[in-house]
């Protein structure tokens, strides 16, 4: 189960961060992180190549007493952020992971549910963005999800004035972002940083 007063630092980390509205406050908080497992949550939050396939919905759907629940999720670790690498190998998030996760919830304080829960499904809002965390370390900590976005060229004269320029025609579709892993393996992501499966 969950170590709940790890759970309590990582809420207020994320809560201090929330409460910030200047970009200095919210680097100078960053810098302050000193817990490394605090700053793991954080940064696997911000990661957009981490992600979890939870949802909220599914979080409060009801199992049957008959399913068992997953039991490497049910004893992942005490560490919350390890649970969300845990969830980022998973294939798919099936009743048996749900009723893992379920019960993991439970087991928690009622005032930590919703944060862990929001947690979990990364639907939490920090008010901060990966660029600005890594802008704060000083390095590249947290990968960066940027791609060219459609302009319309006539709306912006100076971009194309006097310069090299393509135009391509815009399909209907999403914009998405290709990596190839060390191993060969190709990941596509959404621009919100959802992994998309079954287009390689």
């Amino acid at each position: 189960m969950l170590n709940v007063k790890h759970v309590r630092h990582v809420k207020a980390a994320c809560e201090s961060l929330q409460t910030c509205t200047k970009k200095a406050e919210k680097i100078q908080v960053i810098r302050n992180i000193r817990d490394m497992n605090v700053w793991d949550a954080i940064r696997l939050l911000l990661n957009p190549l981490v992600t979890t396939g939870v949802k909220e919905k599914s979080l409060s759907k009801v199992i049957s007493d008959k399913v068992l629940p997953d039991t490497g999720i049910l004893h992942c670790s005490e560490w919350i952020e390890d649970l969300i690498v845990r969830l980022n190998s998973q294939s798919g998030i099936n009743d048996r992971v749900l009723k893992a996760l379920q019960t993991i919830l439970a087991a928690l304080p009622e005032d930590l549910r919703p944060f862990a829960t929001q947690y979990l499904c990364k639907t939490i809002r920090l008010g901060v963005t990966a660029k600005t965390v890594n802008e704060a370390l000083g390095y590249p900590e947290i990968p960066v999800m940027e791609c060219m976005l459609a302009n319309k060229y006539f709306e912006h004269p100076n971009a194309v004035e006097n310069t090299d320029f393509a135009i391509t025609e815009k399909l209907d579709g999403i914009r998405a972002i290709a990596f190839c892993t060390p191993a060969g393996h190709v990941k596509i992501y959404s621009r919100q940083g959802q992994l998309i499966d079954g287009l390689v």
